[in-house]
């Protein structure tokens, strides 16, 4: 590979526990900011009978 067709990057230390637990800690609080974005919270719409 010619120089020109090279990029320049730098590697860091990944502790992949912690990267879990922040995952999942985000996946927590967008479940939660699902429901703040419905009127009144988050609540189970029955049909109607007929």
């Amino acid at each position: 590979m010619e120089v020109d067709e090279c990029e320049e990057t730098t590697l860091h230390d990944v502790n992949m526990e912690e990267e879990m637990r922040k995952k999942q800690q985000q996946a927590l609080e967008e479940a939660y900011d699902e429901d703040d974005g419905m009127p009144g919270g988050a609540q189970r719409v029955q049909c109607a009978q007929q």
